[in-house]
């Protein structure tokens, strides 16, 4: 059986380890001098064994949750946040206790040597020599982020193994006091987290720490952005500067996913009186390396133990990880409920939004006549927008950087330059000026009007109408204003930008190949024959490398003017798309659709559903 840390005022547990480490003094085998008797284990699994009834009512439970949870992300899809839901899905295909619990070491600020040294003390065994883990994990990168997967050894392939060719490192470790608990860490800075203060500051909050974003270098020396959620995160600062930033946090309510941390040597969490742990980890570390020494430290390590206050913060970590009697862990429970509620509060939202479009009054016909001629002077500027900025757009100077002669050298920024070309050139001012003529009708009106939203085709079904401009959407909050040219720019970004770089970078390759083949069958030529002059050598060279340049400049040229057409096009689409759906607000007979008013129906009844699998999971 592992050793286990000693807590506080348990004398017989420090007498106990005491013995054990004066036998392994003696003995000299660490593995073999803490043994517990397994006859009282054994008795406690009988007693609290389930029965065949029981495990099958909670297996039913968990998959009729997954069922709701998978629905209701079909009829809203933005009613949860998408990284916490698919977390929350893998947890529950694991049998009941067997989860795995993912926490987030945060770093505020440039902190991340002390949150490494806060999770090695942590996890650090005082009964064992010091591991080869620990000398790793204090001479990683603070830069890059870390996930610390927590297992006995053999479970993860080794005690210590590093994943090189993955974006974020992975260090593998055995702890014994919590190689059971299936947990796994990842450590990394982030920004101090905005306190909003407006309703439902708490999940806001709490979406955002534990949601936290890790920076993927990508093949362009760039990085990008990739979420990974967690179930809880320790929210680590460093003296007083931490402490502020952990004050200002709104996380006093959330105790059960988030914790605060705050470094200060020689100050107790009493004397600053805030919501979070003052700790010292340099006393922590202190304790652990007197222990190593020899018994006659067991004293000392008691009392600098506990005055470094983490026994507060491994306690946290084992009443939200472990799992008596084979019931789900309370931290994936947790967010079970936090998807539940949040799914909930959104369907109540859209809900009364919809009863206030129901009862909300008609304009009058002069209104409605202005509101049509405001909405037709946005669509002639709208019009002329588009001509005038993409025709400087494709004459200006970004555009002629991607001349198929230049490819070679700027083959790696066809993406970055035409993302430009879009955020800058595509229909910004008409953007704008749509919000305000939305204004304008909410106004008006006194309610927001319901606005066709667009969809991509691949969302649709074969029954349902395949112009992407004019099908209707319900996100999580009622659309505020026709979205049709931000979806077109994101459309043109997604879905153009990626073929026409993969094209640049095949036709290069294509070119280069074809050159180098005719070079080589060129010189193959002049060695083999001796009366081969340099003169045919070159001709045969000089041909390839023409029609391999040739084939390039036709190519590429034929797909720049495609995407120019493309463009030009799609943004036409748009401005039509936005002002029929604005008519069709403004109509006096338009009506809501109804699936939109089933969908809530549906999703409130698996709001319900989930709520009810949700108390009977164990």
């Amino acid at each position: 059986m592992a050793p286990q840390r000693p807590l506080l005022g348990q004398s017989g547990q420090m007498r106990a380890i005491s013995r054990a480490a004066t036998r392994r003094a003696a003995q000299s085998c660490p593995k073999c001098t803490v043994a517990a008797s397994p006859a009282r284990p054994t008795l406690l699994a009988r007693k609290t064994m389930p029965s065949s009834r029981y495990e099958s009512t909670s297996k039913d439970a968990r998959l009729e949750l997954q069922n709701a949870l998978n629905q209701l992300n079909k009829h809203l899809p933005n009613a949860m946040n998408l990284s916490r839901l698919q977390l929350a899905l893998q947890g529950l295909q694991k049998p009941a206790g067997q989860e795995i619990i993912r926490i987030a070491v945060l770093g505020l600020g440039d902190t991340t040597i002390v949150a490494r040294k806060l999770l090695r003390a942590i996890l650090s065994d005082p009964l064992t020599d010091e591991q080869p883990w620990e000398t790793q994990l204090d001479g990683y990168d603070p830069n890059v982020p870390l996930v610390v997967r927590v297992g006995p050894t053999g479970s993860y392939g080794s005690t210590l193994e590093f994943a090189r060719h993955n974006p974020v490192e992975e260090l593998h470790i055995s702890s014994p006091q919590f190689n059971n608990l299936n947990l796994e860490f990842l450590v990394l800075n982030v920004n101090a987290v905005a306190s909003p203060s407006q309703a439902g500051a708490d999940s806001a909050v709490e979406e955002a720490i534990l949601v936290p974003s890790v920076d993927i270098a990508s093949a362009q020396d760039r990085v990008s952005p990739m979420t990974t959620p967690v179930h809880q995160a320790i929210v680590v600062g460093e003296n007083f500067g931490g402490a502020v930033q952990l004050a200002n946090l709104p996380i006093e309510h959330l105790s059960q996913s988030i914790i605060g941390a705050v470094d200060m040597p020689k100050i107790t969490t009493d004397q600053l009186h805030g919501h979070f742990k003052v700790v010292d980890v340099t006393q922590a570390q202190e304790a652990v390396r007197l222990f190593r020494q020899g018994p006659q430290n067991a004293v000392q390590y008691e009392k600098l133990w506990f005055a470094s206050n983490l026994p507060a913060i491994t306690t946290w970590l084992r009443q939200s990880s472990a799992s008596p009697d084979r019931q789900t862990k309370p931290a994936m429970k947790h967010l079970l409920t936090s998807l539940v509620e949040s799914a909930n509060a959104s369907v109540k939202e859209q809900e009364a939004e919809l009863e206030a479009m129901i009862d909300a009054p008609k304009m009058s016909d002069a209104v409605t006549a202005a509101m049509e001629a405001g909405l037709s002077d946005w669509s002639r500027a709208a019009h002329a927008e588009l001509q005038s900025e993409m025709d400087k757009a494709f004459a200006g100077r970004r555009w002629r950087k991607l001349g198929w002669w230049k490819l070679f050298w700027r083959v790696d920024d066809v993406g970055m330059l035409t993302n430009d070309i879009l955020s800058q050139r595509f229909l910004p001012t008409s953007e704008n000026n749509l919000i305000h003529l939305a204004g304008r009708i909410a106004e008006q009106r006194g309610s927001v009007p319901l606005y066709s939203q667009p969809v991509s085709e691949t969302s649709q079904s074969s029954k349902e109408p395949t112009d992407r401009a004019l099908a209707p959407l319900a996100p999580k909050s009622l659309p505020r204003w026709p979205g049709h040219i931000g979806f077109t720019r994101r459309y043109l970004k997604d879905e153009t930008i990626p073929a026409l770089q993969a094209l640049a970078q095949r036709l290069v390759v294509q070119s280069l190949g074809t050159s180098t083949i005719s070079a080589t069958l060129a010189g193959l030529l002049y060695v083999s024959s001796f009366s081969t002059t340099f003169y045919e050598v070159g001709a045969v060279a000089a041909l390839g490398i023409v029609y391999g340049l040739g084939r390039m400049q036709k190519k590429w040229e034929a797909a720049r003017e495609y995407w120019e057409g493309e463009v030009r096009e799609e943004g036409r689409k748009a401005v039509r798309g936005t002002e029929q759906s604005v008519i069709k607000a403004l109509s006096s007979d338009a009506e809501i659709p109804e699936h939109l008013a089933a969908d809530i129906s549906a999703a409130k009844e698996l709001v319900e559903k989930a709520s009810d699998a949700l108390s009977k999971m164990k």
